[in-house]
């Protein structure tokens, strides 16, 4: 794990990582950035009145609270299961289950997940798991609702004679495009790397 009060001299050549450059970068990037990532077009686009659109975007800012705040709070809790007194026993358990894993980095990457399988009971780890693959269904119809919006709006459209008509049905075309954007997201998502 990353300990901050490190990161100063921890680049190659003692360079230092997470100066006031970072931020400055990282700033100009969230603003540069902002509704520009394909992922959310669809969803950019999608609304009927300027109203719905700014909803929209305020259920997404609260989406990404809630998101920085489970990726913030998993990892302070196995720093405070690997380096608390009242947690020796739990840190015990983590360590013998790391040594087994022979590679360093694979270790350092299931520190968190051990540890907290270590302290999390049976019906809390099943809710982190649930609310783990809502996140994954989520990003899963983010992507085939946005790029399949974008396959019609760039592919489809420009080929056609006569625009579609906004009965409020969904054209065949759209249909089966968002069905096979799923179904390779899936196939890519089911395949783990070796």
């Amino acid at each position: 794990m990353l300990n901050p009060y490190h990161s100063g001299n921890s680049g190659p050549n003692n360079s230092r990582e997470f100066d006031v450059w970072f931020f400055v970068i990282a700033a100009a990037t969230q603003l540069y950035s902002t509704m520009a990532w394909q992922g959310t077009s669809g969803f950019n686009s999608s609304p009927a009145t300027p109203h719905e659109s700014r909803m929209g975007q305020l259920l997404g800012q609260w989406r990404e609270i809630s998101f920085a705040l489970m990726i913030t709070l998993m990892p302070v809790a196995a720093y405070v299961v690997m380096h608390s007194p009242s947690f020796a026993a739990p840190a015990s358990a983590v360590q013998q289950q790391l040594a087994q894993i022979p590679n360093p980095q694979v270790q350092s990457q299931m520190l968190v997940p051990i540890s907290l399988a270590q302290i999390l009971p049976a019906g809390l780890k099943g809710i982190t798991c649930a609310i783990m693959f809502c996140g994954f269904l989520g990003n899963l119809d983010t992507y085939m609702h946005s790029f399949g919006s974008i396959f019609i709006q760039d592919i489809v459209l420009p080929f056609r004679k006569t625009p579609f008509s906004s009965r409020g049905t969904h054209p065949p075309t759209a249909v089966v495009d968002r069905g096979r954007v799923g179904v390779h997201l899936a196939v890519q998502h089911s395949v783990q790397p070796d």
